[in-house]
């Protein structure tokens, strides 16, 4: 998974974010990488909400959709307007 996540990193605009000790990658308009996921709290195509060991992670946008998830990372793909930790 991770030489997968390098080649994208690699093509497209990124921007790093280290979310209250979580790493999230956010690929500018068209998905969300989030290492440290413990859960899915919510979960619509417009607006998804995550549960991680600091907190919450909230991801609004259009069309979204769970593109990978594993014990511990998830992939979301879509348009991506917003990330927000609480």
């Amino acid at each position: 998974m991770r030489d997968v996540i390098q080649s994208v990193i690699d093509s497209c605009d990124v921007d790093k974010t280290t979310l209250s000790g979580n790493k999230c990658l956010v690929l500018v308009g068209c998905a969300v990488y989030l290492d440290g996921c413990s859960g899915i709290i919510t979960f619509t195509e417009n607006e998804i909400e995550l549960k991680t060991k600091k907190g919450k992670v909230f991801i609004k946008g259009e069309k979204m959709y769970l593109k990978q998830i594993t014990k511990q990372d998830i992939i979301v793909k879509g348009k991506i307007n917003s990330v927000t930790v609480e």
